[in-house]
């Protein structure tokens, strides 16, 4: 029943996030950097496990940019030669184009180089080398990938919907699922839409949960921890 009722949800939930107009989406992504600034969980990390946003997705193109620029290490998904296993390999970004003198608050990063700052020629102009030829573009084969250090680095983990105790409705593959099972010391974050936050989500035994969520409203953000530690007060 679990499998008939995330396929039903997954329908919703795409025609949901397809229908958030430009504006409100450039609102989130104000958000998202005002909580760059303010939220503890994103300063001083060494490696970002991020990922390449597609389609209706929260864009997360300026935020790589941003992380890369204050000398974060950037890595991106990419499947391996075993069927249904993804890796994390590093991405080498060429951010000499945006001609920044020095690292920059991520608000006033923001300013300068909002997402309709970068056209598909700039952004393949910045991510260097990357396989276009898969349906996500991805790290090039000879990329490095990702060895889990003694500290645990962020994962940024995508979903369709996520809801109030650190569940999330991917896309049906299982990719995260199963590296972050292999990897349980990363630092596992949900970012979304308040329109594909929901109160709760159908689970299964292979669903990990999220360590941290943060909610984007265009007035707003909310940010969850799911230690019951919450940085930000107030509930949607």
């Amino acid at each position: 029943m679990n499998g008939e009722h995330k396929i039903i949800l997954r329908r919703e939930a795409k025609a949901k996030r397809q229908a958030i107009s430009i504006a409100t989406r450039s609102a989130c992504e104000r958000q998202l950097f005002r909580a760059f600034d303010e939220l503890s969980c994103f300063s001083g990390n060494r490696s970002l496990l991020s990922y390449y946003s597609v389609g209706s997705e929260l864009s997360l193109h300026s935020s790589n940019f941003y992380f890369a620029q204050q000398g974060c290490a950037i890595y991106l998904p990419r499947l391996t030669a075993e069927a249904g296993v993804m890796e994390f390999a590093l991405q080498s970004l060429d951010i000499s184009s945006l001609e920044l003198s020095e690292p920059e608050s991520a608000r006033a990063f923001l300013a300068k180089f909002c997402e309709s700052s970068f056209e598909r020629e700039m952004l393949r102009s910045i991510y260097k080398d990357l396989n276009y030829a898969m349906r996500i573009p991805e790290p090039s084969n000879s990329a490095e990938i990702y060895v889990e250090p003694c500290d645990a680095a962020l994962v940024l983990v995508p979903g369709l919907y996520f809801d109030r105790v650190g569940r999330r409705l991917g896309y049906g593959g299982g990719y995260y699922d199963r590296y972050l099972a292999k990897h349980p010391a990363l630092f596992r974050l949900g970012i979304t839409f308040r329109d594909c936050f929901v109160e709760t989500l159908p689970c299964e035994a292979h669903d990990l949960p999220l360590d941290a969520l943060l909610v984007l409203d265009e007035a707003d953000y909310c940010y969850y921890d799911f230690g019951h530690k919450r940085e930000k007060t107030g509930l949607f």
